[in-house]
């Protein structure tokens, strides 16, 4: 009210009920305040929604980012305990070979297995440790496959 009656002091403020009859009149009185006036509402709304709107997409965008984080994580955890264990399995390979045909073919096959990056390939030379009957036997299967 102080603010209309300072703009408008000739206008009987009283006699408006809404906002829309309020509208209409300071249209009459000063349509350049009225203009001004609806312009700063829109800019407040806009201003408003763009921080809303950043709001929100900075918290899906993290949502994803750490969906997307923890799935890379995951996959990189699976691929390191497979290169453990791809590791463990040639070391326990290369012992079981230098206990049956001596340290020559163990050195030996130790160079072989360390080209080989599949579990089945390894379970192949283990079960050739335990079929061939000497290191190069072992050795010559190991380098056909």
């Amino acid at each position: 009210g102080v603010v209309l009656r300072k703009r408008a002091p000739t206008v009987a403020w009283e006699q408006y009920t809404n906002l829309e009859g309020v509208v209409q009149a300071m249209d009459r009185i000063d349509p350049v305040w009225t203009d001004q006036w609806k312009q700063e509402g829109r800019q407040e709304g806009r201003q408003e929604g763009l921080e809303k709107g950043l709001e929100e997409g900075l918290a899906k965008g993290l949502a994803k980012g750490l969906q997307q984080g923890r799935a890379e994580g995951r996959a990189e955890t699976q691929r390191e305990a497979q290169r453990e264990a791809l590791a463990q399995n040639r070391a326990l390979l290369t012992r079981q070979a230098e206990v049956r045909f001596g340290g020559a073919a163990a050195k030996a096959l130790r160079a072989a297995l360390a080209r080989m990056d599949s579990a089945e390939a390894l379970e192949r030379v283990a079960e050739w440790i335990v079929a061939c009957e000497s290191g190069d036997a072992l050795l010559a299967r190991v380098e056909a496959a």
